[in-house]
């Protein structure tokens, strides 16, 4: 990161360097030379705007431009179910905890309709 950004001056720091700075780290290679994930390129981008967030609340500059950098779109992680065998265990840890109401709630929340899709 310092790399890339530290040899620019606030003054220097637009939307179109935090653009360029987000396709670089896209096209790179994590230390283990594996292509790096769209998650990983936003958090980096996230850190870089909260350091101009600060700067603003110090009155370095008046805007933050990264704000109006494109996030890469994220992949959605693989949905776990409960098994049969797992719900009873985790209700029965519920009642011995203060979560008791929440645990079931959720449980019915996520219930859906076969063939219905959250959108």
């Amino acid at each position: 990161m310092r790399a890339q950004l530290g040899l620019h001056t606030l003054a220097d720091v637009t939307p179109a360097l935090g653009s360029e700075y987000r396709d670089r780290l896209a096209a790179g290679l994590t230390p283990c030379k594996e292509p790096r994930a769209p998650a990983t390129v936003n958090r980096y981008l996230a850190v870089v705007s909260h350091l101009l967030t600060i700067t603003i609340e110090w009155e370095w500059v008046d805007d933050n431009p990264f704000r109006k950098v494109r996030k890469l779109k994220e992949l959605r992680g693989p949905v776990r179910f409960l098994a049969d065998s797992e719900r009873p265990r985790l209700l029965e840890a519920c009642r011995a905890s203060r979560t008791q109401i929440f645990i079931p709630l959720w449980c019915w929340r996520s219930l859906r309709a076969p063939g219905s899709r959250r959108s």
